[in-house]
């Protein structure tokens, strides 16, 4: 999965089952860690981001 979304506008998320919706909600709320790929946030893994910090780039 490919994905890049602009901030200050609403993003829709769509594909068939098992195409790795769930997953990628998981990942951007922090709620599973134990992933492989490539994810970034305002430049910067999930991960390494300070929860404020993160709240103010997630909506």
């Amino acid at each position: 999965m490919s994905a890049g979304l602009k901030p200050g506008i609403t993003n829709l998320v769509a594909g068939q089952s098992g195409a790795g919706k769930s997953t990628l909600t998981q990942i951007l709320r922090k709620t599973n860690p134990g992933y492989s790929g490539l994810v970034r946030v305002a430049a910067e893994a999930p991960t390494a981001i300070s929860p404020q910090h993160y709240v103010s780039h997630v909506d």
